[in-house]
């Protein structure tokens, strides 16, 4: 999907390119009142030329693109043929103002729509995630209730090869690892508010994510997420950090695949923290914040409810 959304946004910038060269040149002719039908000619080339570049992007991508996207495609092309066949090399017909601005006007048009369909993945991505959250929490339950294996509730030797509790860095890895089951890439801020890697980096050595890793090429999303392990006395406290170490992240969403403006803070307890709802958020300096607890030795939900 990476590879579609990149090729429309060279595609994009193309087109847009072309009618502010289209500005440039009518508001010359304006000014002087004179006909540039050489310049005609070649605004009319480019145009077409475009029109095959997008046949192309609908033959490559036509099977991951959205419905929306793939509709408008069909319809575009289906429509808009007739207008845009290639020049034969010995046409010599010259080509009117009048022609050149009602391509401009079908292309710009064309543009604006796609691109707003693209637009709705931030809404697809912030969708897949809080799939990839409830699945995690749901997982644990039946894991505990099936009595398997749980690496979310295991201890670790440390390095005087004593068995220690998990600490946050390793539910970050942990959750960072699930998300990637759901095609979702899940990082942190670093001090310098850059993105940087949760499941390969540490604290003293983070490894940053590398647009040219064939893993980035693969994936849905890029989420920003700040892990802490929490109770149910300390989950304000613990939310707070959460919330300061994410502001340190400089938003520079890489259109379309980096959800933008939307972050999630992970509270990692034994059990449930009751005070969190299920829906819980807020927003500050138009950052939203979304507010998850993962239980990792939950009770089952006929026990909470008898509690309640």
């Amino acid at each position: 999907m990476l590879h579609a959304y990149t090729e429309w946004k060279n595609l994009s910038i193309r087109i847009k390119s072309l009618l502010q060269t289209c500005e440039r040149l009518f508001g010359a002719l304006q000014i002087n009142n004179q006909n540039s039908y050489g310049a005609s000619d070649e605004i009319v080339k480019d145009a077409k030329k475009i029109f095959s570049c997008i046949q192309l992007f609908k033959s490559n991508y036509e099977v991951i693109l959205p419905d929306n996207v793939k509709n408008c495609l069909e319809e575009f092309i289906r429509d808009k043929n007739g207008r845009f066949t290639p020049i034969q090399p010995d046409q010599r017909k010259k080509n009117s103002l009048e022609e050149i601005k009602i391509l401009l006007v079908i292309l710009s048009n064309f543009e604006s729509e796609i691109s707003y369909y693209f637009s709705d993945t931030q809404s697809y991505i912030r969708k897949t995630v809080e799939i990839a959250f409830a699945h995690l929490q749901r997982s644990l339950v039946v894991d505990k209730s099936l009595n398997l294996s749980n690496p979310w509730k295991e201890q670790k030797k440390n390095k005087k090869g004593e068995f220690v509790n998990l600490i946050e860095p390793d539910y970050e890895k942990l959750g960072a690892a699930h998300l990637l089951l759901h095609k979702i890439w899940a990082f942190k801020s670093h001090a310098d508010g850059e993105r940087t890697d949760l499941i390969l980096s540490e604290p003293e050595n983070p490894i940053f994510i590398d647009k040219n890793d064939p893993l980035y090429k693969s994936i849905d999303g890029l989420v920003l997420t700040e892990w802490k392990v929490a109770t149910p006395k300390t989950y304000q406290t613990k939310l707070k950090e959460a919330k300061d170490q994410a502001v340190r992240y400089k938003f520079s969403s890489l259109y379309p695949l980096e959800l933008s403006k939307y972050c999630y803070l992970i509270l990692v307890s034994e059990k449930r923290i009751k005070a969190i709802k299920a829906d819980e958020q807020f927003t500050e300096d138009d950052i939203i914040y979304r507010v998850i607890n993962i239980a990792y030795n939950p009770d089952l939900p006929s026990q909470e409810s008898r509690e309640k």
